[in-house]
């Protein structure tokens, strides 16, 4: 079984080198790593042509693109993989994140997507919370996208469009395919235990003055037959909104998270002495 990384990347080559080490420093899996970087003026071409010397896993390219979805929809093209992650480059795999997703795999006959939790950090690496999810809601995710892209995982056959990512969508891209894979049927599997860290900070996508806008929110609404405006939508929000609470306390996501708010809270998630905390974790909480 191959694993294929897709990272999108524009202007964060301070995030590059960790990013990429994160993926090839997995143990006990094959993978590759594809960066689609839309000719970045800092430091990224530097450090892809260093980390692109020393290990052939990595493979890069450098040119203008459409935006994020572009860059994810062309690296898919170059990935060789049996399933595709997709790791933005200001997030990081934990060590292990990659064998907990094969042992998964593994253990549910014919799933198509696999997710698990992460740790939120700021952006030199001090982490600032778990967040734990839950399995397969459809009413929670009609609500919105509780699923984190950062610990996300896809059979490369369910991804049967020519182009997965939606380039009319620039922030919420991972809801509609989301969505759209599991109105198909494709079967979830949960990961209960951290996989990757998610970097929080000004500069990143989510937090840009165009995210997340009514209308995005309208475009996927419609597109996915749920209700746009009105008590239809209010009753929607309401209905995932308990469905989210009731799976993530029945799956003890709540009860993971206070065991390790203070225990990992302030750590550096990229010291050499402190990354194994998703190690950690596995040991002392399965």
């Amino acid at each position: 079984m191959l694993f294929s990384i897709l990272t999108p990347s524009y202007g964060y080559g301070r995030f590059m080198e960790a990013c990429v080490r994160s993926v090839l420093d997995q143990e006990g899996v094959e993978v590759e790593h594809i960066v689609m970087d839309g000719a970045s003026r800092d430091e990224t071409v530097d450090v892809l042509q260093r980390l692109g010397e020393s290990d052939k896993r990595l493979r890069w390219a450098s040119q203008p693109d459409e935006g994020q979805s572009d860059a994810l929809n062309q690296a898919l093209r170059e990935a060789r993989g049996d399933w595709i992650g997709w790791l933005n480059v200001d997030e990081v795999y934990l060590p292990g994140a990659l064998s907990a997703v094969r042992k998964r795999i593994d253990e549910v006959a014919d799933v198509g997507l696999v997710h698990g939790d992460f740790y939120e950090m700021t952006a030199d690496g001090q982490v600032t919370r778990l967040v734990a999810e839950h399995g397969w809601s459809r009413l929670a995710l009609r609500r919105g996208c509780y699923i984190p892209t950062c610990a996300t995982f896809f059979r490369r056959d369910t991804l049967v469009e020519a182009e997965p990512w939606n380039s009319a969508l620039p922030s919420m891209m991972d809801w509609d395919l989301f969505l759209r894979l599991t109105g198909r049927g494709v079967k979830v599997a949960h990961v209960r235990q951290p996989l990757a860290g998610f970097r929080v900070h000004p500069g990143q996508v989510t937090a840009s003055s165009g995210a997340q806008s009514a209308e995005e929110f309208a475009t996927i609404r419609r597109s996915h037959g749920i209700p746009v405006s009105g008590a239809t939508l209010t009753a929607t929000l309401i209905a995932g909104r308990l469905a989210h609470v009731a799976r993530k306390a029945a799956n003890g996501g709540y009860l993971r998270e206070r065991r390790v708010a203070g225990r990992v809270a302030g750590r550096n998630l990229l010291s050499p002495d402190t990354h194994a905390v998703g190690v950690e974790w596995r040991v002392q909480h399965g």
